[in-house]
């Protein structure tokens, strides 16, 4: 699963110890302060601002470790990686991501600072980290002026490598930026566009995706603000913004030298009471100076003394609350209260130092707007006019190709969906009632698409994967029972799927079904050992769901059905005797598994809210109707054959044996291959979304390419393999039990679905609208219903 960095993402400094030891309290104290900020999606240590090049290889690790620690794993640890050569590169890389970090940001060799780069250096730098680590990375980009600032074909071809997900840009040549951020964009609509450029946000922020800045330190909930506006396309709000901040950055940013910043950000943050001294390790020096290109002072300020630390129930014990002598900017009303008038002569600090942290201060009743020119632009002040027109200019609708490249996620889900047993209930709805009950596989699809559309929301929004948000929202045992539910399910549906696969093959080739079971299984085993699974397995579903359309098409036109019988079954009736199976109808193709699964697909493929519409229109209900017209289909199929030969076929193996003479050799392959594929598909999918979500469920990450989802995904296989082996024929019994557990687990899953869509502070534009409500709740008294009839039918 790729990470969601749209929004902020601190790169936090690292605090020393008057003594110059890192100082892990501290750690604890600005990092829980920083993940406990809403729109705050990562804390990236180890860069510049935290002065990771100056820390020990042990140091280093160490950092990461108590920055996890202080959040309790809410906010994802990115590690700066830093070193020279690839290989060691690599080697850092590996050892973050035993230290718990999430993803890193890769910087250039620095060697390439002062002599450059061979071509094809920084796309091999790349791709061996990957290799040597899989830790997901980012692309980063440094200022146009250095040697090691990357041309844009090479940002292109980093960016189109496996691993790399998002792009820290710094280019600070605004000529570049607007013509190399929109070719990204084009290139590669999936990748997480960062600006780093602390001191020259405001002509960056409505282009990107969020910020991975060093300034987060000190003032996040502005920045915070700044990017709602920027993604708002809302330039007086974002301007406005940037007023308010242009003394901080201009005390902070605009000096002799880009280091002098971390100093300044470590008096940030001891003005607003996170840190008790602004101590850094040399050659940094301890006093910044004014914004001007002398060299700094020498003198440094007393240390002050620790101010006591305040108990927090919510966040537990030892929290530091924010306090600050005087706001750097308007705080959020929530914001502690300010501290006493002897606490503030105790922080304030001295000298040259304080003379500049007094000019940063801004008073909560300030009006006046500052009359410098812009920053950044490099044509002093840019109106409001001329950047709504370059604002206006940057929004494109994605072509034809481009939204073609959104199918995936539905299309997977459909494919699990549309499995063995979705056929054989097909089969006897059709040879015990021909057309009649094609009306209950059109209600249970429109249900479908609108409990997939809110999963896909989900996948969406959510910060991680959906069992993760389920842990933070609705509690930790909650996530574990849906993840524990979904595995049990896929379980015993994975006999099913074995069974059937190895049937289809023999329909086609002949020889033993069980051999064929074996080979399918030990096939899908070798897929999941690719390193980027889920792309893999995406596309080999989306070819079968195609192949599976076709040769059920194909199947319908050949038993020459009576089609307006077939369209006189789309009006609801209910035939004597027929209420078991209309639950059973409703129970495959009402898939609540299926639709947990599409979050997961979603945040895999790293679907952004500007895609949300488009992904509606050419994968959620494509990828949700095409099973579902498969279905009436395989009805059609078998009403016809009974209406031609007169002979019921109440399995999907009797069903064929029927079709063959009818329609002959060809035919019956055709039929065959549609077969295969359903209940192949079925085994990929169902293996791979048990797999994932026990995965997440155990938090042991949420993505099907990690260790433990494949090794999960490999005991579902294995299972269905070996009850197989073992019983020689179609364990019927075994798929009642599956049935028995979707008494249990479906409605929860339902339930939860609709519940989460709902949470406005998760959700926020995207939240459940009433229309939405309505259909999730009648999803879920259809699932009620068909538990309820279930259980019934299985107690003695």
């Amino acid at each position: 699963m790729t990470l969601d960095l749209r929004g902020l993402n601190p790169a936090p400094i690292t605090p020393f110890t008057e003594d110059g030891d890192v100082d892990y309290d501290a750690i604890q104290r600005l990092g829980s302060w920083l993940g406990s900020i809403d729109g705050v999606k990562s804390l990236v240590v180890l860069g510049h601002a935290g002065e990771g090049t100056f820390l020990t290889e042990a140091e280093q690790l160490d950092v990461i470790r108590a920055f996890v620690a202080s959040t309790d794993g809410r906010v994802p640890v990115i590690a700066g990686i830093t070193k020279e050569g690839n290989k060691t590169a690599g080697l850092e890389a590996k050892a973050a991501v035993e230290a718990g970090a999430a993803a890193g940001l890769v910087y250039p060799s620095h060697g390439w600072l002062r002599f450059g780069y061979q071509q094809g250096a920084p796309q091999a730098r790349y791709r061996e980290i990957y290799e040597e680590s899989g830790l997901p990375l980012i692309l980063f980009q440094y200022p146009d002026n250095t040697k090691a600032t990357y041309d844009l074909d090479t940002q292109l071809e980093i960016a189109g490598q496996e691993g790399v997900f998002a792009t820290k840009n710094g280019v600070r040549n605004m000529r570049r930026w607007y013509t190399e951020i929109p070719t990204l964009r084009a290139a590669y609509p999936e990748l997480q566009i960062l600006s780093c450029h602390d001191e020259y946000l405001l002509p960056t922020m409505f282009d990107v995706d969020g910020l991975l800045v060093g300034y987060g330190n000190i003032a996040p909930e502005a920045l915070i603000e700044l990017i709602a506006a920027g993604k708002a396309r809302d330039y007086e709000a974002a301007h406005a913004i940037h007023e308010r901040l242009l003394p901080v950055t201009q005390n902070v940013y605009h000096r002799g030298s880009h280091m002098e910043g971390t100093v300044a950000l470590k008096w940030g943050l001891v003005h607003r009471g996170i840190l008790d001294h602004a101590t850094v390790r040399t050659p940094c020096s301890r006093s910044p100076t004014a914004p001007t290109r002398r060299s700094p002072t020498r003198s440094s300020p007393p240390a002050s003394r620790r101010s006591p630390r305040t108990s927090d129930p919510k966040r537990g014990d030892g929290h530091l609350a924010l306090r600050a002598p005087v706001a750097l900017f308007p705080l959020p009303r929530t914001s502690p209260p300010p501290l006493s008038h002897s606490s503030r002569r105790q922080r304030r600090p001295c000298g040259t130092a304080a003379l500049q942290w007094r000019r940063i201060s801004m008073s909560e009743h300030t009006t006046t707007r500052h009359t410098s020119t812009t920053p950044g632009t490099g044509y002093g002040r840019v109106s409001t006019e001329t950047m709504k027109n370059i604002v206006e200019s940057h929004r494109r609708r994605q072509t034809f190709w481009q939204r073609l490249a959104l199918i995936g996620p539905a299309f997977v889900v459909g494919a699990w969906q549309f499995g063995p047993g979705n056929l054989t209930t097909a089969v006897q709805a059709g040879s015990g009632y021909q057309y009649t009950l094609i009306w209950v596989i059109a209600v249970s699809t429109v249900l479908m698409i609108f409990l997939a559309d809110m999963s896909v929301r989900l996948g969406i929004k959510s910060p991680v994967s959906l069992i993760s948000s389920i842990k933070d929202h609705l509690g930790g045992w909650v996530g574990v029972l849906a993840g524990i539910g979904v595995f049990l399910i896929t379980l015993c549906f994975s006999v099913g799927n074995a069974v059937g696969s190895g049937l289809g093959l023999s329909m086609l080739l002949g020889g033993n079904p069980v051999m064929w079971t074996a080979i399918c299984t030990i096939f899908v085993a070798g897929i999941l050992l690719f390193r980027n699974v889920y792309r893999v397995i995406e596309k080999i579903l989306v070819a079968a769901v195609v192949v599976m359309a076709i040769a059920f098409i194909a199947s319908a036109f050949i038993s020459n059905p009576e089609w307006a019988a077939a369209a006189r079954g789309l009006v609801p009736t209910v035939p004597d005797g027929a209420w078991l199976l209309i639950v059973a109808l409703v129970g495959t193709n009402f898939s609540v598994n299926a639709a947990f699964y599409t979050s997961y697909g979603t945040k895999e493929r790293k679907r952004t809210e500007a895609d949300y519409r488009d992904v509606t229109v050419v994968d959620t209900i494509p990828g949700i109707v095409a099973p579902g017209i498969m279905t009436a289909l395989v009805i059609v199929v078998a009403a016809a054959v009974l209406g031609q030969t007169g002979e019921a076929a109440p399995t999907i193996l009797a069903l064929a044996s029927i079709f063959e003479p009818l329609a002959g050799p060809v035919g019956s392959a055709i039929f065959g291959i549609g077969f295969f594929a359903a209940a192949f598909s079925s085994m990929i999918a169902n293996a791979t979304a048990g797999g994932t979500m026990l995965s997440d469920g155990l938090g042991r990450g949420a993505s099907s390419g990690s260790t433990t989802a494949k090794i999960i995904s490999g005991v579902i296989l294995g299972f269905g393999l070996t009850v197989t082996l073992i019983f020689q024929t179609s364990p019927v019994q075994l798929i009642v039990i599956a049935q028995a557990l979707t008494v249990f687990i479906a409605p929860i899953l339902a339930l939860l679905i609709v519940v989460m869509a709902n949470r406005g502070t998760l959700m926020a534009e995207l939240k459940n609208k009433w229309w939405h409500n309505l259909f999730g709740l009648v999803g879920l008294a259809a699932v009620l219903t068909l538990s309820v009839r279930l259980l019934i039918t299985l107690l003695p």
